[in-house]
């Protein structure tokens, strides 16, 4: 399968941040960063997050390594695409030691922002040519939207984003869709992290209902697996390659002895599956 992503002038466009959405928030109480990974089937790993200065036993940088050599005892991913907050403090040597953490999976690989992340320092690691606001990915078509709202760990879709929406939803009519942000577009049942979820979820939820081709989306924020069926499509969780967090705690709680991700296989008559994986961490990984 052959991945292509479609770029839509976004920079060209709207090249201030306050203006395309891209944002950063500082919430010591979400430590963390979204990966997924696209692939034939569809990889999605919600990764632990990277400090400027690298890091040793327990970092995010240790265990991404550790979960990027687990997710390779599987099919070749064809593409990664991350989901956001890459970098806690948002640092630009952070994001340079990233991608050379990326490149090592040897596919394409793409990024969308997470309220943690740093919008220029991302940019100035990654390039603009990483943040496609399309991928086709055979018969389907990956919508990747900026649902970070600048100072804040909560989310929302401005209206801009909608415009981009609904027009690229008239184009790919005819196509499979997967939606993916940073942000889960509904509670989900752990109620601190829904207090810095998605802004307005029932009404972007409603927004998708009923689009052809619509099958779903896909998302990082929770460090959980998470799974959802609903009018408006099926809703996706990722878990961390990092740590957890506690699902249905109502106030925040790691489970640091596990990371894991999510396949999924994009069929080209529209039908998506997924599983979960898990992956134990021996001591000081």
């Amino acid at each position: 399968m052959v991945f292509q992503p479609a770029f839509m002038g976004l920079d060209a466009e709207c090249p201030d941040p306050a203006q395309t959405g891209f944002g950063v928030g500082q919430d010591p109480n979400h430590p963390g960063a979204t990966l997924d990974l696209l692939v034939q089937p569809l990889l999605s790993v919600n990764a632990g997050h990277a400090s400027s200065h690298g890091g040793g036993q327990g970092s995010g940088d240790g265990r991404l390594r550790f979960g990027s050599r687990g997710s390779r005892g599987e099919d070749r991913p064809d593409l990664l695409l991350v989901t956001g907050d890459l970098a806690h403090r948002g640092s630009l040597e952070a994001y340079r030691r990233i991608a050379r953490a990326l490149a090592a999976f040897d596919v394409p690989w793409y990024v969308i922002p997470g309220n943690h992340d740093d919008p220029l320092h991302m940019r100035q690691g990654f390039g603009s040519e990483l943040t496609p606001e399309v991928i086709h990915a055979g018969a389907w078509r990956i919508l990747l939207l900026d649902s970070t709202l600048t100072g804040s760990p909560a989310g929302a879709i401005a209206p801009r984003a909608l415009r981009r929406l609904d027009e690229a939803f008239a184009v790919y009519r005819d196509d499979p869709v997967l939606v993916a942000l940073h942000h889960p577009p509904l509670a989900t049942g752990t109620e601190w992290l829904d207090a810095i979820g998605l802004a307005d979820a029932p009404g972007f939820r409603a927004h998708l209902t009923g689009r052809p081709g619509f099958r779903g989306t896909l998302f990082g924020h929770l460090h959980q697996a998470f799974e959802a069926h609903g009018e408006s499509g099926l809703h996706l969780g990722c878990p961390s390659t990092a740590m957890q967090f506690v699902a249905g705690s109502p106030a925040p709680g790691i489970d640091p002895s596990r990371g894991g991700w999510r396949s999924l296989w994009l069929h080209p008559d529209g039908r998506l599956e997924s599983r979960i994986h898990w992956v134990d961490f021996p001591p000081g990984a």
